[in-house]
């Protein structure tokens, strides 16, 4: 009997030590859980903490998904900091363009719901679009899904600009290239980065024009080898998991302005509506066409012209955001004061180059937000600049055809009219007819024998495509390799592309 109760001894104390080791062992199990997860300890048993540490440490990169905020900030950072001028890039993109994993997936459907602006958002988005600060002039690019679309390039001036952003965003691919219409103003950035980069499909209006800048951009266009696309509205594109629809592609329209592809670019319930520089005669075709024009984001038309964004246009597009692209202290007057008034009108908050910068808009194809805060300042340019723009079409052709004396002691079509006081030739003074309220002095007209039409003299800017009174103050800026001084008619002058000034409105 002692030799039992030994034995039996034995067996409790080796239960008891198993015990102990057991529990030791489930209690480290579950720290190292807690440590690297947050969690609190597990209460399951050694089997089933085992298993789901397997299961973890084996499960596909999918499931896992990084956070995205350090990849998000460096974009914010580079939306906020532009470079007016940068040197042009040569490099491959710091974010390369890669294939989407979504790729297949079809575009989402605009009524799923209603797109909810987030201020302050830190979330990665899949789409953008950033409209550049190319001073008196159009460009912007969008992202979508690893795909990008160029849409308008700016002027001359900023083109190693536009060249320099879209290389270092897209590494030098683009899926599309818009060119709304032909002006300098829009088309010139485009030149280079079709001599320079990929492009999958351009595009462009089915009209020519004698324009430097349209023979280069033909030129530049042919040696790409993109798809050339002459587009009707109503046709769909896809772009990532967003959708292109064209609202607006007249090629035979009167004015120039009216054949620019407007389009309505749609990711999730989120929406942005580009016109190009599209006036309010083509405006109210689209609002006839019955398509949707409905848009969270609207890209003023023609810089912010108080001849675009109507009052019935911006009804019916109903935009939470206006983007407006303009040049600081330009010679039209962009935005004009009326514009800014039927924006503020509907409601829409405002974005301008001219006093911020770049600007980005985000979306995840639900929500929507900035790289920056809307813009509180709503002045339009100085009065002489703004009113000149709101005159009407043809109260401009009214004003026009009267004859108005020009100054005794200067030479015909290159002065004006006596002053009170001593200002430089080219100035417009103050004049007793000026403090009358009488419309600013014109030159004298000539008449044309041979055709029988009465002509004036005008200078003509062969860099914009602007034309010009004799006395204008924008005159007296213009290069003389730009400046053309020629004796026509008004009709002729606009017949060869040129745009009346916004300032003497000849």
């Amino acid at each position: 009997m002692p030799r039992k109760r030994k034995h039996k001894g034995l067996i409790i104390t080796a239960i008891v030590l198993s015990v102990f080791f057991l529990l030791a062992a489930v209690g480290s199990c579950g720290s190292n859980e807690n440590g690297s997860s947050g969690n609190s300890p597990s209460t399951e048993g050694l089997e089933q903490s085992t298993a789901v540490e397997t299961s973890e440490s084996t499960a596909p990169m999918e499931e896992t998904e990084p956070a995205p905020e350090d990849s998000l900030a460096s974009g914010f950072k580079e939306a906020q900091e532009p470079s007016s001028e940068p040197e042009l890039i040569e490099t491959e993109s710091s974010s390369p363009k890669t294939e989407s994993s979504t790729e297949n997936v079809p575009p989402f459907l605009a009524e799923n719901g209603v797109a909810q602006y987030l201020p302050d958002c830190q979330k990665e988005a899949p789409f953008s679009m950033t409209m550049l600060d190319v001073k008196q002039g159009l460009s912007l690019l969008f992202e979508s899904d690893g795909k990008y679309m160029l849409y308008d390039g700016g002027g001359r001036k900023p083109s190693s600009y536009v060249f320099s952003y879209v290389r270092k965003h897209t590494g030098g691919e683009l899926d599309y290239l818009v060119s709304s219409h032909y002006d300098e103003d829009h088309a010139a950035g485009l030149i280079g980065v079709l001599l320079k980069d990929k492009v999958g499909t351009v595009l462009c209006p089915d009209y020519t024009n004698d324009t430097e800048i349209y023979s280069s951009f033909a030129s530049a266009l042919q040696g790409n080898g993109a798809a050339v696309v002459h587009p009707k509205a109503g046709d769909n594109y896809q772009f990532g998991n967003a959708s292109i629809t064209v609202l607006s592609a007249d090629d035979a329209a009167d004015q120039e302005n009216d054949r620019s592809i407007t389009v309505k670019v749609t990711y999730g319930s989120f929406s942005i509506i580009v016109t190009g520089d599209a006036e309010k005669q083509a405006e109210q075709e689209m609002i006839d066409s019955g398509l949707d024009l409905d848009a969270d984001v609207y890209v003023a038309g023609h810089h912010g012209s108080e001849y675009s964004s109507s009052s019935a246009f911006l009804a019916a597009v109903s935009p939470a955001f206006t983007f407006i692209s303009c040049g600081a202290g330009n010679d039209y007057g962009h935005p004009a004061e009326g514009m800014l008034g039927r924006v503020q009108a509907v409601g829409s908050q405002m974005f301008r180059t001219d006093k911020q910068g770049e600007v980005t808009v985000y979306s995840d194809g639900a929500n929507y937000w900035f790289s920056t805060d809307p813009c509180q300042d709503w002045s339009s340019p100085t009065v002489s600049e703004s009113s000149s723009d709101t005159a009407s079409d043809e109260g401009s052709s009214a004003s026009n055809n009267t004859e108005t004396s020009a100054s005794s002691s200067g030479e015909a079509g290159d002065t004006e009219t006596s002053t009170s006081g001593s200002g430089e030739a080219g100035d417009t003074g103050t004049s007793a007819s000026e403090e009358a309220g009488v419309t600013a002095p014109q030159e004298t007209e000539t008449q044309n024998a041979t055709a029988g039409e009465n002509t004036q003299q005008y200078v003509l800017n062969t860099n914009t495509m602007v034309f010009h009174y004799p006395w204008c103050r924008a005159v007296k800026r213009m290069k003389d390799t730009n400046k053309e001084i020629v004796n026509d008619t008004r009709d002729n002058i606009i017949n060869q592309g040129y745009k009346p000034c916004g300032i003497c409105q000849p």
